[in-house]
């Protein structure tokens, strides 16, 4: 009986082992229901603390705002009440003839114009018309201000607080002023004393509201306190003085940036005086304009959260149990795990010793059978892996061998090269290394080219030229095969080929290039090219001038012979008429033949004319507009050049017929400073990707006939707009009129 049970349990998975061994869902609910419980009242705490310290700064600022409003107000009528008294005691001076009544106002004068409010208040009389008749501006003084909307409550009033703005000439806008004004009748004299509202931060007596302030407490510790943006301490119960670089216990300067924001939310940790250590604290604050003071209130947050700790510690003390429950069963579950555990961990010790044949060994067929079973199978492939590192140590070490002939070969076949071969920076161009080949080509010593850029010793003769390769080779890692005209030491221009390969060596990139001297080539092409174009037009010339004469001489006798025939033996004129037909279809083939052989006949018709030509062909066959435009007269008197610009401006036109569905194509010659310019442009579809790729030999073509001429061509696809290929020729080396 007890036998099928165990063996039943040994069989089982380990998850229904540990599922049955102990209550990890009443753990898992129990966290999950404290965490949820806990976030929501910690959130709800937030809010309440928060909102309980927005308030209060919200009731301290509206307090300080009144307080200060009051104050300022007893201080500006204090003065004016004060100088009101001087004014009547100089008065009742001159009444009793101690004095004239001129005298009586120039010693008033003195009085008021030696005091000053704030940092630029002042004193100042108007009467009841609303002229200055006392002002310490002597500009000011004797003008007529009725027009202001104060002096005229002043001239209505005569006495009380008032508020408005001012703005001085030359300041940009106005500012908030106040002004306490009484009046002394005998000289209809308004008394004002005056000052800016941005300076009454002078003249606030701070003790009025200080207990007000320091008397609401948040938590055990918290409480409020005012600051001006400068750090300097207004009110606070436990320190003085200016805080602006105080740091908190992260080292962060948070009154900085308390000053900055002057109004928000910040935490930070603090130590107040007497205090042990650092605790962190939530801070609500508000800006006060118009004394520059922020209002702050703050508390401890382990006094915000202290109702959680009631919490928290039923939660651990649950928690714990729980655990002290399921312990004893967890315990057996996992004996039988800890057991597999480590005899795995003593083979596995075993193998990293070097005995790689240790296998495990279990009855079950559980997840621990299977562990075994999987760690059997690792030890197999371990072993074979072993066995087969070791042969790839073996032919690690020749292939290394190998790597270092094939470094010395490398440098051996740069160096003995026949190419011309260098190595230079791909940032600046510096060049590293080159052959002699490439010396000799160039025709420059070692010591002219060592440490100097390519564009140091004139290397293209284009250097836009040069810096596309470089920035090609950078994008793409390698650059093909790509015509190169440089330049020689002497000077000398000469025709190649470069191709390059982007190479890493120790972080930094370089290029390794070949460069090949085709200028020799070139001219054998070119003279090749010249002669088989010669060739082909005399074949031509020999075909229109020659054979269709010669033809058309067989068709005439074929006629007289026809004629006769169809007088004596009317029954063979079939055949005459047949031969005639024939010789009808050899002149036409002959002709077509001359004219595809010699497209461009300089005697007969000319480039232009041969252009016309193809235009109507092009209109009649494949209904496509074909326009020729010439903005100069241009004969070329060279037909090897002629017969090249017009089969390359042929193999344009029907590419852009084949290929771009074009309707309309234009082909422009134009003459200028003994430069040839062609240009052909369609309103087709365009190519598809860029002009180079994926070119067909029509495009190659047109780029080999214009090298053979010496001209420059350029194939522009207009996105979707079509296709314009542009050809520059310098006609100094050409005959062209």
């Amino acid at each position: 009986m007890v036998k099928p049970i165990v063996g039943f349990f040994r069989n089982l998975g380990i998850r229904p082992k540990l599922w049955g061994g102990y209550s990890l869902v009443v753990v898992a609910s129990l966290l999950l229901c404290t965490t949820f419980i806990g976030s929501l009242m910690r959130k709800t705490v937030e809010l309440n603390i928060e909102s309980e310290l927005q308030n209060s700064t919200a009731a301290i600022l509206g307090m300080v705002r009144t307080s200060a409003n009051v104050s300022i107000k007893n201080y500006l009528r204090a003065v004016a009440e004060q100088n009101l008294e001087i004014v009547q005691s100089l008065y009742a001076e001159y009444e009793a003839g101690a004095i004239s009544e001129a005298g009586a106002k120039q010693e008033a004068l003195k009085v008021l114009f030696s005091q000053r409010i704030g940092e630029t208040g002042y004193i100042y009389c108007v009467d009841s018309a609303g002229v200055a008749v006392v002002h310490p501006n002597a500009k000011v003084a004797g003008k007529n201000f009725a027009h202001f909307s104060f002096v005229q409550e002043q001239m209505k009033r005569h006495e009380g607080y008032l508020e408005y703005e001012w703005q001085n000439p030359g300041e940009a806008e106005p500012f908030p002023k106040a002004l306490y004004m009484t009046y002394f009748e005998p000289w209809d004299w308004i008394i004002s004393v005056s000052s800016y509202r941005h300076e009454f931060r002078q003249l606030i007596n701070v003790d009025d509201f200080r207990e007000s302030i320091l008397e609401p407490r948040f938590g055990k510790t918290g409480y409020s306190f005012i600051i001006d943006v400068a750090g300097n301490l207004v009110v606070h119960p436990l320190i003085t003085g200016n805080l602006i670089d105080a740091v908190d216990g992260d080292g962060v300067p948070f009154v900085r940036e308390l000053c900055r924001r002057k109004s928000g939310k910040m935490t930070y940790t603090w130590k107040n005086p007497g205090e042990t250590g650092y605790r962190e604290k939530l801070m609500m604050y508000n800006f006060l304009p118009e004394y520059d003071w922020i209002v702050a209130s703050t508390s401890y947050m382990d006094e915000i959260y202290a109702p959680l700790g009631v919490l928290q510690n039923i939660v651990w003390s649950a928690l714990g149990g729980t655990l002290l429950l399921i312990l004893p069963i967890t315990l057996l579950i996992s004996a039988p795990l800890i057991r597999t555990l480590k005899a795995l961990t003593n083979r596995f010790s075993s193998a990293a010793a070097g005995d790689l044949s240790v296998r495990m060994t279990w009855a079950g067929n559980d997840e621990l059978g299977k562990l075994a079973d999987h760690f059997n199978r690792f030890m197999d492939t371990l072993e074979a892996y072993s066995n087969n590192l070791q042969a790839e140590v073996s032919e690690r070490k020749r292939s290394e061998k190998a790597l270092r002939m094939s470094e010395e070969m490398f440098s051996k076949a740069f160096r003995s090269s026949p190419s011309g071969m260098f190595l230079a920076s791909i940032s600046g161009g510096l060049i590293i290394d080159a052959n002699d080949s490439f010396l000799r080509m160039i025709n420059k010593g070692k010591q002219q080219v060592e440490k100097k850029s390519l564009w140091d010793i004139y290397f293209f003769s284009d250097p836009e030229m040069g810096k596309n390769i470089f920035s090609e080779l950078e994008q793409n890692g390698r650059l093909p095969s790509r015509d190169l005209e440089f330049q020689t030491g002497a000077g000398a221009l000469r025709q190649g080929v470069i191709s390059a390969e982007m190479i890493d060596l120790q972080g930094e990139k370089y290029m390794l290039a070949s460069v090949e001297d085709l200028t020799e080539v070139r001219r054998l092409e070119k003279e090749v090219l010249n002669v088989s174009e010669r060739e082909i037009h005399r074949i031509g010339l020999a075909l229109h001038d020659d054979l269709c004469p010669h033809l058309l001489g067989i068709e005439a006798l074929n006629k007289v012979l026809a004629a006769k025939l169809r007088r004596r033996a009317p029954e063979e004129i079939n055949a005459a008429e047949q031969i005639g037909a024939l010789l009808t279809d050899a002149v036409k083939i002959s002709r077509k033949l001359s004219r595809g052989l010699m497209p461009v006949d300089p005697t007969a018709h000319g480039l232009v004319a041969s252009l016309v030509e193809m235009a109507e062909v092009a209109r009649d066959i494949y209904q496509v507009e074909c326009k020729i435009v010439t903005e100069s007269e241009i004969n070329l008197h060279d037909n090897v050049v002629a017969s090249h610009l017009y089969y390359i401006i042929h193999e344009a036109v029907h590419n852009s017929i084949k290929h771009g569905r074009t309707r309309n194509v234009q082909v422009r010659l134009s003459h200028l400073n003994r430069i040839l310019r062609l240009e052909i442009e369609d309103d087709g579809g365009g190519l598809k990707g860029q002009p180079e790729a994926g070119a067909g030999m029509g495009f190659h073509l047109m780029k080999y006939r214009a090298r053979c001429i010496g001209a420059s061509i350029n194939v522009e696809n207009m996105c979707g707009q079509g296709v314009r290929v542009r050809l520059s020729l310098n006609t100094r080396s050409n005959r062209v009129d």
